[in-house]
């Protein structure tokens, strides 16, 4: 005997909720052999300074990075957020890519709207900023420990 999962097409059945694909496997501590933001270089990188502090709407996260290695390289800065809610574990809020010269610095100014920080309250049906701390990581990809900064909202 079989049976038809999902008799009705035009309906999708849907339990993940926000945790789908590395929300997931973070929150659950999963393995996994590349985790989201996961890339190779054939040089290294030195995180040097990391802060953020809020100005109005808007995060302003400040780093320094440093190629360490032997050759010229691009990174992609990745920074995750954690929540004062339940939720996933951290998710990614803000990123760019940046190229650097051998033995090359470079200071990178990345303005994170709080909106990014929303969650949808669904008795209220809509998105809302909760009050609390937030713990904000510059890390290489999404398992990475990274350098972490609290800010209170």
């Amino acid at each position: 005997p079989a049976s038809d999962f999902n008799a009705n097409p035009d309906v999708v059945t849907y339990h993940e909720g926000v945790f789908t694909g590395y929300r997931y496997y973070t929150t659950h501590d999963v393995p996994v052999r590349y985790p989201f933001g996961y890339g190779l270089s054939y040089t290294t990188f030195r995180r040097d300074y990391f802060s953020a502090a809020v100005d109005g709407s808007v995060i302003n996260v400040k780093i320094r990075l440093t190629n360490t290695g032997d050759m010229a390289g691009s990174e992609v800065v990745q920074i995750y957020a954690s929540k004062p809610v339940s939720g996933p574990k951290r998710e990614l809020v803000g990123f760019c890519k940046t190229r650097l010269e051998k033995g090359e610095t470079k200071e990178i100014l990345l303005k994170i709207p709080l909106e990014r920080l929303t969650v949808y309250d669904t008795e209220q049906k809509r998105f809302i900023l909760p009050k609390g701390e937030y713990v904000l990581t510059w890390a290489a990809n999404a398992n990475d420990e990274g350098i972490s900064k609290s800010i209170v909202l």
